[in-house]
């Protein structure tokens, strides 16, 4: 398991946790767009942005 698998896997036991913690999906998709897995890395900045709709990082990665 590559330290990215581990990464999203350790965000995946988070978010089932705390499914309301918006930093957990803002940091799980900066985890999809490092290995280049863009609309994954979308859905997750857009789910932050649902959770809270004025959570600047993720607006701010959803614009790059």
């Amino acid at each position: 398991m590559t330290l990215y698998e581990e990464a999203l896997s350790n965000f995946d036991k988070a978010i089932a946790i705390n499914p309301h913690d918006c930093m957990f999906y803002h940091s799980k998709g900066l985890t999809y767009k490092d290995i280049g897995k863009n609309e994954k890395a979308i859905e997750m900045f857009e789910k932050a942005c649902e959770i809270s709709f004025d959570h600047i990082p993720s607006i701010f990665h959803l614009g790059l």
